[in-house]
């Protein structure tokens, strides 16, 4: 396991509690600090504000990034029965934040299982701002700028 603090300074990817990482994979997890991974967020579907379907990371206050395959009965546009609960320790824990999801991105070239889950990414929009900066549970994940190639003319 490798012991990483994060640097305090940055306005995105630091929790509360450093993060201890270790060299295991995501699939069937491992138990975390507590509130060590406050850009993650459970997405739950079917209009059941309990039930977990995936995780998911916020982008920004009214985005969040999750996995295409998370949502294979929905198409892109406006949608009823996703929410997401964030700043919590716990799937059960009684401070989490919940927002509902007013609208689908899932990228034009997703392909499912068959065609091996190409482009396999999804946005959430969500009703309400999170409101990152007022909440020490809550913060953005760090997305490097990507500057678009010149075109020369």
């Amino acid at each position: 396991p490798q012991f990483y603090q994060c640097n305090r300074t940055s306005t995105c990817g630091c929790g509360s509690t450093p993060v201890i990482l270790t060299p295991s994979r995501i699939v069937g997890g491992e138990e975390a600090l507590a509130y060590s991974w406050p850009m993650t967020v459970s997405v739950r579907t079917d209009g059941d504000d309990s039930q977990h379907q995936c995780g998911g990371t916020i982008l920004s206050n009214t985005y969040i990034l999750t996995a295409a395959h998370c949502l294979s009965s929905y198409e892109s546009g406006p949608v009823e029965g996703i929410s997401i609960a964030a700043g919590m320790n716990h799937l059960l824990d009684s401070k989490q934040i919940r927002r509902t999801v007013d609208r689908i991105y899932i990228h034009p070239n997703y392909s499912r299982r068959i065609n091996g889950y190409r482009n396999d990414v999804a946005l959430l929009h969500l009703n309400a701002s999170l409101n990152t900066d007022a909440n020490v549970f809550l913060t953005k994940t760090c997305v490097h700028r990507v500057d678009p190639p010149l075109i020369s003319s």
